[in-house]
């Protein structure tokens, strides 16, 4: 339905991911989807640490029975990351991660409260860039960018027009918004963002790292909350970081699901 008719009641921004399934359904198949979740993570230090949130790697931490939070490199089998290739300031590829650990992950409470947080490292000789994580909070009107998924902005027309700002062609990737509101280790932002821009990097004016992407914030109750609508929620970096470095060892597994 959404491929036939765009102005169908479903969720705009969705309309770019069904398109993806075109083919999939005749027989013989002339496409092949995999069915797998996408998200972002950030290298956060020189030798290959990844700060991510903990629902992009809940399935890696659920079966290592790790729900309370705990700090301790284990490999990661369920997961797989590819780090952009940068040459003279642009992404010229993907490289996959030869090999990912788990590394610390904060608990399933933490999550829900809106500290939601995991390390992990990439180990290997691929080449990366890391961003300085910033100690200071942020300031309501503070502008900021927010790094994430592809898709073009799910703004009310309106909106747009109001504020200036030209559409995507399918391939934003960086949004410009300010800060709107602070909470405790979370903050929003009224940038673009997707269901996918999760993990997804937070930057200020001199690219240091405020925080990272952990959902979207609605529009109106009408509005579905699975692409832009009033914003993005935002977890503090620095608050992540220090709570996930003063974690406690992990329990050594009996078994691995």
């Amino acid at each position: 339905m959404l491929m036939e008719d765009p102005a169908s009641p479903f969720e705009d921004g969705i309309a770019d991911i069904v398109a993806s399934f075109r083919a999939v359904t005749a027989f013989p198949a002339e496409r092949i989807v995999p069915i797998t979740g996408w998200a972002n993570a950030t290298f956060v230090s020189r030798d290959g640490l990844l700060l991510t949130n903990y629902h992009v790697v809940r399935e890696q931490i659920e079966a290592l029975h790790r729900e309370g939070g705990c700090s301790g490199a284990v490999p990661a089998r369920y997961l797989h990351a590819e780090i952009a290739r940068i040459v003279d300031g642009h992404v010229e590829g993907w490289t996959p991660s030869p090999h990912l650990d788990l590394v610390a992950n904060l608990s399933s409470a933490d999550w829900g409260q809106g500290l939601d947080g995991a390390l992990l490292r990439s180990s290997g000789r691929v080449a990366h860039g890391f961003l300085n994580v910033r100690r200071t909070p942020p300031t309501i009107g503070e502008p900021v960018w927010v790094y994430g998924f592809p898709f073009a902005s799910d703004r009310y027309a309106a909106a747009l027009s109001r504020i200036g700002y030209e559409n995507a062609d399918q391939t934003l990737r960086v949004s410009l918004g300010t800060v709107t509101q602070t909470k405790d280790f979370d903050f929003i932002a009224d940038a673009d963002g997707i269901n996918g821009d999760s993990g997804g990097a937070v930057v200020d004016r001199s690219g240091a790292l405020l925080g990272y992407v952990w959902d979207v914030y609605g529009q109106d109750e009408a509005h579905r909350v699975t692409s832009f609508a009033g914003g993005d929620i935002i977890v503090s970096a620095s608050a992540a970081l220090d709570r996930l470095r003063r974690l406690p060892a992990c329990a050594k597994p009996t078994s691995v699901s």
